[in-house]
Order: C-alpha cells, then structure tokens, then sequence
C-alpha cells in the first residue's frame, strides 16, 4: 500500500513538474501569441532609463551586462511562480492536486504567468507565506521582499492583521458588510464629486487630481460582477461546508478562506470610489488560492455531483473572463 502510494504520488510529481516546464517555455518565448504587456516589456528591459521595482532593476542588469536573454530571464521566473503555486496546491489539496493545477492553467495562468510578469514573480514569492503565516515579524520581511518586486504588493501589509482574527465569522462579516454598503450606496459613493469634496475637506486636492488623472475613471466595475458574484457564492459555500462547523479547519483550507475574504472586501471597497481599476488590481492577487476552496470542497459536500458542474461552469467562467481580458479571445 505505501509503495503504490509513493509510486502515485511519484507520478503526480512528475506530471506536474513537466506541466512547470512545458508553460514556463511557452510563456518565456510567448507561443501563445503575444501578451498586452510584452512589449513593455522589450521596452523596459532593453536600458536602464526606464523606472522599475528594485529586484527587477537586478535582473534587468544581469539581463544587460551578463547577457540573459528576455526569454531566458522569463523562463525562470515562470519557473519559480509555477513551481511555488504547484508545491502549495499539492499540500493543500493532495487527493485533487491535478484537478487543481489543471484548473490553474485554465484561469488564472493567463492573466499571471502569461501577462503579469512582475506581480505574479511577487506572488510567488507571497506562497510561501504559508508557512510563517502565525510569525508577523518573518511576514513582514516577506512583504517587504515582494514590495521590491512589485509595488502593489503594499496591499499586503494589512494582513499582519487580518490573518489573526480570533473569530471565524469576522471573515465573512467584513466582506458580506462591504457587499452590502456597495449596494445600498455604490451611486453615492462612485460620483466623483463626493471624493473631491471629502479630498477638499483634508487639504488633498493635489492628490486628488493626481490619481484620477493616473488611473481614469472610466472602468464599469460593478458590486454585480460576474468574477466576483461567482467567488462570493463559493466564498459562502466554503465558510459553511470546511469552516463554521469545524473546530479545527484544515489549516491551508482555512488560510485560503481568509485570503478569499481578504480579495473579496478589497474588492466591494475599491469597486466603491473613483479608482475602480484599484478593485481588480489589488483583489486579484489573491484569486489562485480561491482555487483550493473551489476543489477541495469537492470533500465537504455531499451532493458531489451538483457540485462539479458549478466547478464546471466556475471554471469556464473564470477561463472565459481572463482570456478576454488578456487578449487572447
């Protein structure tokens, strides 16, 4: 029995490991077709005028003065992204860690891997925070590794104190509130006029200007997007089938809620004011580990087989949305 079990998960190991190879080539030299944000890429990558986050100004010397080619220096980090996602889904969902990666590539591969090369660097980088998730002072300096990656990566500096919430409902509370708030207000809230007023009223004006005329205002981000509409259902499905009746829920299940939770009030606060570009930006650094919940509920419900075509469909979704986004539809 042990070596049957060792030969499978052998095999597991393996097919994932080519799966690290195979995408890692493919985005490097971008079989794909080429990403909306490649060409920056080229760009950035090709002197040292341009302004980038710390870490990548070291790569982007080695890729200039060593001689690492563009494609090279992307193949590894794809590498190592794939490889920290893959290791962490493989001990959060063992039994269903093809399924699991398999659903990754259909989804978010694209708009992380494919696309965002820095922040999905940052993120893989942010993996591993797992493992020291109950030490503040070791997750501080992580996040202040991945800010030198990436700089949106200050949105994680909030979850020295959000990972610590003594209750379990505090997690569903925040979001379902903001939800809420968005609906009843989000007419309010969106107008511009009402952020300049209360921007006026502390002396920010300046900033003011300088943000909308950086990030526009011009996004439809909606309380009711579908994305996101989706990921609450499963967010509630997964409070109530591996969390609220659990004294100890599974520990890697358990952090993927919280992070869920965490994308999720990002989300509904930022879809709320004139920055929605900011509700995407921020809150979609978490989804792949909405992906744990996804199939590892597959153990928690009973009705499993109404459950896999919500999967299904979820999937399609998620799939349909991110390769529109990215230019691949």
């Amino acid at each position: 029995m042990d070596k049957l079990l060792i030969k499978t998960r052998s095999k597991k190991i393996y097919i994932s490991s080519m799966f690290v190879f195979l995408f890692s080539v493919i985005v490097a030299y971008q079989l794909l077709g080429e990403s909306l944000d490649y060409a920056n890429y080229v760009d950035i990558f090709s002197d040292t005028k341009h302004r980038i986050e710390p870490i990548w100004m070291l790569l982007r010397l080695s890729k200039l003065y060593i001689g690492f080619s563009l494609p090279t220096l992307f193949f590894f980090t794809t590498f190592f992204s794939l490889q920290s996602k893959f290791n962490f889904y493989y001990e959060s969902c063992e039994k269903y860690y093809l399924f699991l990666i398999a659903s990754y590539i259909f989804t978010y591969f694209w708009i992380h891997e494919y696309t965002q090369f820095r922040v999905t660097f940052a993120l893989a980088t942010f993996v591993y925070s797992y493992k020291i998730q109950d030490n503040k002072i070791k997750l501080l300096l992580m996040f202040c590794v991945c800010l030198l990656m990436h700089y949106s990566c200050i949105v994680l500096f909030p979850l020295l104190f959000f990972l610590n919430f003594k209750k379990k409902g505090t997690y569903v509370i925040i979001p379902v509130s903001l939800f809420i708030i968005a609906i009843l207000f989000s007419n309010r809230l969106r107008n511009p006029s009402f952020w300049f007023e209360l921007f006026s009223r502390i002396n920010m004006e300046f900033f003011t200007v300088v943000i909308m005329a950086k990030l526009g205002n011009t996004l439809d981000f909606t309380v009711f997007n579908k994305l996101y509409l989706l990921l609450f259902i499963l967010f509630i499905t997964s409070y109530y089938t591996g969390i609220k009746n659990r004294r100890e829920p599974d520990r890697l299940f358990y952090f993927c809620f919280k992070l869920t939770s965490y994308s999720l009030s990002l989300f509904y606060f930022f879809a709320l004011t004139p920055f929605p570009v900011m509700a995407f930006r921020f809150s979609e650094f978490f989804l792949p580990f909405s992906l744990v919940l996804l199939i590892k509920n597959i153990d928690y419900i009973k009705e499993k087989y109404i459950y896999l075509i919500f999967i299904f469909i979820y999937i399609f979704m998620v799939s349909l949305k991110m390769l529109t986004s990215t230019g691949r539809l």
